[in-house]
């Protein structure tokens, strides 16, 4: 608060693009953040890599954070050099709340990374019920394929997410679609 009293740039980045806003929203401190953003700190400046505070906290599981710079007008789609929102990072990380707040205030469940992976997929792939069944009643799309043309279900049943492969099957996900290399989601399972 001192240094923001004394006239300290809240928007200044380091030589790896991070900002005060991005720094404490990766290590959790929420106080910082509000104190930053009441001092008019932009919520959507990006490091080098392209991710912002949203981003940061998300990945980490910040509730709160997120909410925070939600309500200061976050832009909750934005995507990093490599193609990856807030919602793919908590997606991808298992943080359940967080993916709620953010489906909630409208991020879409269906943008894609540069690989054509989406926050289903990631989550597909890593066994997280709670989020692919959030997802999914968001209407992420079940038959979205990436790249290599992988699905989720391809995902879950090649990582043995058998409580995944059910769900998604439950949702009619088709067990018979390709991949580039032929491969159905059984193919993958094998």
């Amino acid at each position: 608060n001192l240094l923001l009293e004394n006239k300290a740039s809240p928007d200044l980045q380091d030589n790896a693009g991070f900002t005060a806003s991005i720094i404490a929203a990766l290590n959790g401190h929420k106080d910082v953040i509000k104190l930053l953003l009441e001092n008019n700190a932009s919520p959507d400046l990006k490091n080098n890599t392209g991710a912002t505070a949203l981003m940061g906290a998300a990945q980490n599981g910040h509730a709160e954070i997120v909410n925070l710079l939600l309500q200061n007008k976050a832009s909750i789609d934005l995507q990093d050099n490599n193609g990856n929102t807030a919602l793919m990072c908590a997606a991808e990380y298992g943080h359940t709340e967080v993916v709620n707040l953010l489906l909630e205030n409208k991020a879409s469940p269906d943008l894609q990374d540069n690989a054509g992976f989406t926050a289903l997929m990631c989550a597909a792939q890593k066994g997280k019920k709670d989020i692919v069944t959030a997802l999914i009643n968001k209407g992420a799309n079940i038959e979205a394929t990436n790249e290599s043309q992988n699905t989720a279900l391809m995902y879950a049943a090649q990582k043995g997410k058998k409580e995944i492969v059910e769900l998604l099957l439950q949702n009619k996900a088709s067990p018979d679609l390709k991949n580039n290399n032929g491969f159905t989601a059984l193919m993958c399972a094998a």
